[in-house]
């Protein structure tokens, strides 16, 4: 036997359907990758650690790599309240402390340095304390215990007069820079002293650590100028210290050189006198920032300029040589702010503006044109350092977001990293050498210290791999949830046949034709010879009943009920089966299966035995009425020749007389409805209109309609085509209207309605329901289950066949009947016919 096929035109849906979920997966997917900022990033930053301490730990940590091995030791100050008396370790290992030293005086927290003044590879530390008004400078080297080299060396003390109002010595803090100045192979120690509104010091001085003594001082200035920079500007291999900062803040009063009511761009040599002669920005709370920039080997220094007072100033970038000689000069928008910074890469400098007022990177030409604008993941508001933190020898960017947290930015500026939101305040960051493995990022805040690890992302070389498997797996899990929800839709309707069709085979059949659910009475209706397994091919399974499978192949094909007769001929004889097929709708109304059931037609034997029985009982009926003509008509001579006797009509005979033709008028009027009830025919169903139907009606009752009585119509327009038989339907009707017009006495109201509902319990199957309800007295309830049966009546001259023949014609239409009443207010008749819409009767004769 050739093994019958899924229909073609069933498959296309489920090869669209898993195409649609095919590029939702993708769409799902790119959002995905979108919302995690590019998906796979080359590097990963996350948490290596995370210590709590008990108590507030009172210390200051600085990690720096000594000896120049790539890993960082850490210098630790511990100190109370007031920070005058300080402890402090050095640990060549984390937790390890190998020297100590102590010392007196306020320590000025983060003036902290490091530097290799005598080049033996091994750097000293530096720092300040303040005391009595004066600035002291020690040094230690960490390979020599509880031994200074530099202790309490004076460097400064405050003006005196003070001109601080409230007296006291306002000092920023020191910075320092190193570089040999004599050439006698040591460095001396170039350190920045500013007060603010104690006004003095303000200068560079350079320090001989060898000598111990001050050897050199910038002139007199009143300039606010911070962050000195070593940069060789000239090219003749002698640094110059560049100023990085400067701001007019205009603290001082009187005649003073170089007042703070400006800024200044100031450097200066060796022996800190002016490089060239400083260059003027003007104006009180004007600001600028100046960076060292090289191009072709040659030095430039970049400043930007922004201005903070009420006039109208443009902010703006300028470009110096090294003579100090403005080459370029850029107007900026009014309320833009500039940071300039410089990238190196392959030894080529390249200069950038981060603009925090956007939080994007400006790339300029030479002639400070902008010709590309980067934007971050995240807009920035300020660059903390630029370090190289996982070892490929690129500085990334740590930065600051405009929404409060730190990030990592990568050196091509493609991908952002962002720190867990710890808060800014009461924050230290320390950056920890590891080696070749770049720097750990060590945050301390409190009592509670963060370690993370900016690394190398070993899934970023997968990454198109794993974008596709990450696909392939939302479609899989789409797939498997439209399955699940198209099974699920399968089990619900096989648990429902199960309650209501007990008797009924059921085999349920998913969209490839193999079988889901199949119960004990399909198999032994269809007499199969072997057992049906779960999730076999249905088309196997049956392949001695090729009749069913025609029958599944044109319900899969179709997709709408089907129903079919068939006889099954087995051993014991013939069985006439009735096949139905019905479509199971799952998500989105596709269909999740179909389902098949057999239904033993043992009414069609009992419906031969009923026409065998009709036809004996036709004949009896007329064998019945030839004596009862017989009867009737000598009854009526008797009386005649009674008369001519003169017998008188009010005699007893003549009663009894009467009361004999009554009984056989009554006799011949039961034949007659009973041989109509006999003869009726299978119903010649046609499309047609109820509204018509109910016309008619309304013309052959309109004599009752003048004196008192009211026919009412509600019939559903949208549901008047209906499948019947009209002359029977109408008969139904009729029967039903006069019993109401003879209960009310022709007086009352009659409603007539109709819509369509579904059963449930029927698998949803449709009924045309048509209700006619009265307003008479009601039916008594001892008597209301006995209204259908054959010659029951509750009136004086009916005969009980009305409603019964009723209930036949709507059983012969395959619909049902109903009569309930409430006595004494109402009676309600509810029919129910089998529903389908013209167009899917047209479309199945198509086929």
């Amino acid at each position: 036997m050739t093994q019958a096929k899924i229909p073609e035109r069933f498959k296309n849906i489920y090869r669209i359907i898993y195409l649609v979920f095919f590029f939702i997966a993708l769409v799902i997917t790119a959002l995905i990758v979108y919302w995690q900022k590019g998906g796979i990033k080359p590097n990963r930053l996350y948490l290596v650690d995370h210590i709590s301490f008990s108590s507030q730990n009172n210390s200051k940590d600085y990690y720096h790599d000594f000896d120049h091995d790539g890993f960082s030791e850490k210098i630790s100050f511990e100190y109370g309240r007031d920070t005058r008396e300080i402890e402090m370790r050095f640990f060549a290992e984390e937790k390890k402390a190998t020297g100590q030293w102590n010392f007196s005086g306020k320590w000025l927290v983060g003036a902290v340095y490091f530097a290799d003044y005598d080049g033996d590879a091994y750097d000293e530390t530096y720092f300040f304390t303040k005391a009595n008004d004066s600035l002291f400078l020690y040094s230690i080297d960490p390979r020599k215990r509880n031994q200074f080299l530099l202790y309490r060396q004076f460097l400064a003390t405050a003006p005196r007069p003070n001109p601080h109002p409230r007296k006291i010595w306002d000092l920023r803090k020191p910075e320092m820079v190193f570089f040999d100045a004599d050439n006698d192979g040591y460095q001396e120690c170039f350190i920045n002293l500013v007060a603010y509104y104690s006004l003095q010091p303000r200068a560079l001085i350079r320090f001989d650590i060898d000598q111990r003594k001050i050897t050199a001082r910038t002139p007199d200035s009143g300039a606010y100028i911070v962050g000195p920079t070593v940069v060789d500007l000239d090219g003749d291999g002698i640094p110059e210290i560049l100023m990085k900062k400067c701001i007019a803040f205009e603290t001082y009063r009187s005649p003073f050189p170089y007042k703070d009511n400006n800024a200044y761009l100031m450097v200066f040599d060796k022996d800190l006198n002016f490089f060239f002669e400083p260059k003027v920005f003007p104006y009180y709370s004007s600001r600028i920032k100046n960076i060292p920039y090289s191009i072709n080997n040659r030095a430039f220094i970049v400043t930007s300029y922004s201005y903070n007072g009420h006039l109208n100033i443009n902010p703006k970038i300028f470009l110096y040589n090294r003579q100090g000689q403005k080459l370029r000069e850029k107007k900026l928008p009014i309320d833009e702010r500039i940071y300039p910074f410089i990238i190196t890469r392959n030894n080529h400098e390249q200069l950038y503006l981060l603009s925090q007022t956007s939080g994007n990177i400006l790339k300029p030409n030479f002639n400070l044109d902008i010709v590309e604008t980067i934007k971050p993941e995240s807009p920035i508001s300020d660059i903390s350092r630029m370090i190289d933190l996982d070892g490929d020898f690129k500085e990334e960017i740590f930065c600051r977001t405009k929404k409060g947290r730190y990030a990592i930015l990568s050196h091509d500026f493609k991908y952002m990293y962002t720190l867990p939101p710890l808060g800014l305040q009461n924050m230290t960051i320390n950056f920890v050498g590891r080696g070749k493995a770049g720097h750990e990022i060590l945050i301390k805040k409190r009592n509670e210290l963060y370690r993370f690890k900016f690394a190398s992302n070993p899934l970023y070389g997968w990454r198109y791999l794993l974008f596709i498997i990450l696909d392939i797996f939302i479609y899989f899990v789409l797939l498997a949830i439209f399955l699940a929800g198209q099974k699920a839709s399968s089990i619900l309707l096989v648990h429902k046949n199960l309650f209501q069709f007990t008797q009924n085979g059921l085999c349920i059949i998913n969209h490839r034709a193999k079988i889901t659910y199949v119960n004990g009475n399909f198999e032994r209706h269809l007499y199969l010879s072997k057992h049906i397994d779960k999730n076999a091919p249905l088309f196997e399974s049956l392949e001695e009943r090729p009749i069913v499978i025609e029958f599944a192949k044109t319900l899969m094909a179709q997709r709408i009920f089907q129903e079919k007769e068939i006889n099954l001929r087995t051993n014991q004889g013939v069985t006439p089966i009735l096949l139905r097929g019905s479509v199971i709708k799952g998500v989105l109304k596709i269909p999740a299966g179909f389902l098949i059931e057999t239904v033993l037609q043992s009414s069609k034997v009992t419906n031969q035995k009923l026409e065998i029985w009709t036809n004996t009982v036709q004949k009896m009926a007329h064998d019945i009425k030839t004596p009862l003509t017989t009867v009737q008509l000598l009854t009526q001579g008797l009386r005649l020749r009674l008369k001519e006797y003169g017998i008188p009509d009010q005699t007893p005979i003549e009663k009894d007389f009467s009361t004999i033709e009554q009984e056989l008028s009554r006799i011949r009027e039961m034949t007659r409805h009973f041989l109509r009830f006999t003869n009726l025919g299978k119903p010649n169903l046609q499309w047609t209109s109820l509204q018509e139907i109910a016309n008619r009606l309304l013309e052959k009752f309109a004599v009752y309609l003048k004196d008192g009585l009211q026919i009412k119509l509600e019939l559903d327009k949208k549901y008047d085509r209906c499948l019947v038989d009209p002359a029977l339907l109408e008969m139904v009707f009729q029967i039903i209207i006069e019993n109401s017009i003879d209960a009310m006495a022709s007086k009352g109201v009659i409603l007539i309605s109709s819509t369509v509902i579904e059963k449930i319990e029927e698998n949803f199957k449709r009924y045309l329901e048509i209700e006619i309800v009265d307003n008479g007295p009601g039916i008594d309830p001892s008597v209301i289950n006995q209204v259908f049966d054959p010659f029951f009546t509750t009136k004086e001259n009916g005969t009980g066949m009305g409603l019964t023949l009723a209930k036949k014609i709507i059983d012969d239409h395959e619909g049902k009947i109903d009569i309930w009443s409430v006595p004494g207010k109402s009676t309600h008749v509810k029919i129910l016919l089998p529903y389908k819409e013209e167009f899917e009767e047209d479309q199945t004769a198509d086929r």
